[in-house]
């Protein structure tokens, strides 16, 4: 039979190895543990800092949008459609086409005013009726 020749010595070695690993995963596992807790800790406040910045920019997007009806409603107010512009520009071009008849007609309105003028006074020097 074949003894295996272990010493006292390393026995103990080995298990002093054993023991400090042990204790040092143990003293990792604590270390992580704790980071870990700290860093979700920072994470939380961070997803509270992002909710609450989405919050406010939901607000300004509710004011923003609420703006924009109110703009809408305006132009829809002075709004003028095609139809009604073409219409009043219709009106607009027949008064236009009538004063421009009337002012092309006033020499010929002075002409025969001067010729009746003219026309009445030789008359009255002449007597005739």
């Amino acid at each position: 039979m074949i003894t295996p020749d272990v010493s006292l010595g390393q026995i103990l070695m080995i298990g002093v190895t054993l023991a400090l690993a042990g204790v040092g995963a143990l003293g990792g596992y604590f270390m992580l543990r704790s980071q870990s807790k700290a860093t979700a800790d920072r994470l939380s406040e961070h997803t509270v800092s992002v909710k609450e910045s989405v919050d406010k920019l939901g607000a300004r997007v509710g004011s923003v949008e609420s703006d924009v009806q109110k703009l809408r409603l305006e132009i829809a107010k002075e709004y003028v459609s095609a139809d009604k512009l073409r219409e009043t520009e219709g009106r607009i071009n027949q008064r236009m086409d009538t004063l421009d008849h009337q002012v092309r007609q006033i020499p010929q309105q002075v002409v025969g005013l001067l010729n009746a003028g003219t026309g009445q006074a030789r008359r009255s020097r002449t007597g005739q009726p």
